[in-house]
């Protein structure tokens, strides 16, 4: 629950709540996944499959994170909208420049902060891309 200070509109505040559930969501599918991602994994125990899955996994991943960059890149307030359009009302998320939210978080924050994002998920995702691979060209 959000405290009113007065320095947020409603509006504000409701669309802080918002994103204060979307996120517990995507923990839990984190916490609850993760785990039982790994399991499988290693039950595949052949290391040429468990290459094969990190390799295809680790694909994906790069295709839609470059997609991310490349989108941002062109027409990064479209992509903004669109996200926001799909997890939250249409209607909840928009805000006056002079709004609070917008004067801590301004849309240029939420660039750089999508296209760092972007480059450390790329880094981190090149490894296993990697990993995957030498464990798909393995012999044994």
């Amino acid at each position: 629950e959000f405290i009113n200070s007065g320095l947020f509109r409603e509006k504000e505040i409701k669309h802080m709540q918002d994103v204060k559930e979307l996120l517990s969501v995507v923990f839990k599918v984190l916490y609850l996944g993760g785990p039982l991602w790994l399991i499988l994994f290693f039950s595949l125990k052949d290391k040429r499959k468990m290459g094969l899955t990190l390799l295809l996994g680790a694909t994906l991943t790069e295709i839609f994170v470059i997609f991310v960059i490349i989108f941002s890149l062109l027409n990064y307030d479209l992509l903004f909208e669109a996200f926001h359009n799909l997890f939250f009302d249409p209607y909840s998320w928009r805000f006056f420049d002079q709004d609070m939210l917008l004067r801590v978080y301004p849309m240029k924050f939420w660039y750089n902060a999508t296209l760092w994002v972007s480059v450390v998920v790329l880094i981190l995702n090149s490894f296993l891309q990697a990993l995957g691979f030498l464990l798909w060209r393995s012999t044994s």
